[in-house]
This record gives structure tokens, C-alpha cells and sequence, in this order.
């Protein structure tokens, strides 16, 4: 196995580069609000398709299960109700 040791210079160092640290800015007033409707609207989008195309195939489920339960749960003879 390789026993080297990782260098402990400035490259590695916690800190961060003096160039990024320069670029540092907050964001414009009013940023993190239009981010937050935008995000918004599309959970709102994804909402409402799932809901359109989910909801035909739970109420076919849900009617399947009343007719199977009509029809199947029915007994002749001597069955109690």
C-alpha cells in the first residue's frame, strides 16, 4: 500500500480562495422570494397532474371493488348476510 501523507499546505487548507472569497455577494433584494413562488408554482404544476392522472385510476379501482363486493359477496343458499 501507498503510506504517503496527504500534504497539509495552503491548498488544503480550510479556508476559503482569496479570489472566490472576493466574488462573495448577497442576492438582490426580492431574489429568494421569486425563487420561492417559482419553486411554488412548479410544486403546484406537479400537483395538479398527478391529480388528473391519478384520480381516473382510483375511482376505477374504487368502483371495480364495489362491484366485486356487490357480486362476490353475495352467497346462495344459507349464507347470513
Amino acid at each position: 500500500m501507498n503510506d504517503e501523507r496527504i500534504p497539509t499546505d495552503e491548498r488544503f487548507s480550510d479556508q476559503p480562495i482569496a479570489e472566490i472569497r472576493a466574488l462573495d455577494s448577497s442576492p438582490p433584494p426580492g431574489f429568494l422570494s421569486r425563487l420561492r413562488a417559482k419553486i411554488n408554482r412548479r410544486l403546484l404544476a406537479g400537483d395538479v397532474a398527478n391529480a388528473f392522472l391519478i384520480a381516473p385510476i382510483v375511482l376505477v379501482v374504487q368502483l371495480l371493488e364495489l362491484l366485486y363486493g356487490l357480486f362476490a359477496g353475495s352467497t346462495k343458499g344459507g349464507g347470513t348476510r
